[in-house]
């Protein structure tokens, strides 16, 4: 018997690791401190709701919000941590971000769970901010071959017939080839001027499925506000996460018994109105965005990560303002 509980415990001994991602910042942004974490066991189930993160050492100009941070299912045996951050205006150097991460997990199989936690250091470097810059470069080659097939048909005229009708037939398919390439370059150049906030760092490369619900005290307290608010929020077709978004708010907007307009901005379709809001980060518009309009200015909230959170504690905080 003592034999079964030691082979059991050894099982559950394992030996956790967390990978992480180098950090570059620039003054005045928000991003987020990314770590894979390992167990090292394939058969493990993370309840992110039990794990957490504690904020061990930080340069005075990078505010981690450790409460928000973020566990997925990344593999077997490995979670994704993704904390979000605010860095100030006076930040620069290079620095280290240590954290400390606690990730709770069972084995469903073996009929056992545990808590583990791993300390993990993120190297810090302050870059200057960039604007990218996108230029699009008309099809050459298609063009080119176009020409050539032109050129063939209407001034060789000592080749046979059947070769300058297939000459013809040439010109127009890369013609049609060139117009398209030409127009998904276009196309490409619109969706550059904007920006997921997965490229920036404010989100990973992950999407949000389903159907958001709110908490019942989320309902209670929007239906409790004393003031209007309109918010709007900024969206694109190709945005992967902005229907998550839209679909948050519009329950938020529902339950708040009329204190709440909700607006839908395409800052493709609408471009002129997007850039009168504040929703840019790194010179391009960042998506998905909700701004809430107040007669102090304008809040603006990117991502959708915990979405409902951020955007109850924004019309907290106003409400508090207001009083």
């Amino acid at each position: 018997m003592l034999a079964a509980v030691a082979a059991l415990f050894l099982m559950q001994v394992v030996n956790i690791d967390a990978k992480v991602e180098p950090l570059k910042v620039a003054p005045s942004s928000q991003t987020a401190v990314s770590a894979l974490v390992d167990v090292h066991d394939d058969a493990v189930e993370f309840h992110p709701e039990e794990c957490g993160v504690e904020v061990l050492k930080s340069p005075p100009w990078l505010k981690v919000a450790s409460e928000e941070a973020v566990f997925e299912p990344a593999s077997p045996g490995v979670v994704r941590v993704l904390v979000p951050a605010t860095v100030t205006a006076d930040a620069s150097g290079k620095a280290e971000l240590r954290l400390r991460v606690k990730v709770y997990y069972c084995n469903n199989f073996e009929g056992w769970c545990r808590a583990d936690k791993v300390d993990v250091k993120v190297p810090v470097e302050v870059v200057a901010p960039s604007v990218a810059k996108v230029v699009t470069r008309p099809p050459v080659w298609t063009l080119i071959l176009a020409a050539a097939f032109l050129v063939a048909t209407f001034a060789l005229f000592s080749l046979p017939r059947y070769v300058r009708f297939l000459c013809c037939v040439g010109f127009i398919v890369f013609g049609l080839i060139g117009a398209f390439q030409h127009r998904e370059h276009i196309k490409a150049y619109g969706i550059a001027k904007q920006l997921c906030v997965s490229c920036i760092g404010l989100e990973r490369t992950y999407i949000l499925h389903g159907s958001p619900q709110i908490t019942d005290e989320t309902r209670d307290f929007v239906a409790s506000l004393r003031n209007f608010y309109e918010i709007v929020v900024f969206s694109a077709e190709w945005c992967t996460n902005c229907p998550y978004a839209k679909a948050v708010v519009k329950n938020i907007v529902n339950a708040s018994d009329g204190k709440l307009t909700m607006r839908i901005v395409d800052v493709e379709k609408d471009e002129e109105e997007a850039k009168k809001w504040p929703i840019e980060r790194e010179g391009r518009v960042a998506l998905p965005a909700v701004a809430v309009r107040t007669k102090e200015g304008v809040e603006v909230i990117f991502g959708a990560q915990n979405i409902e959170k951020r955007l109850v504690d924004l019309l907290r905080r106003l409400e508090g303002k207001r009083r």
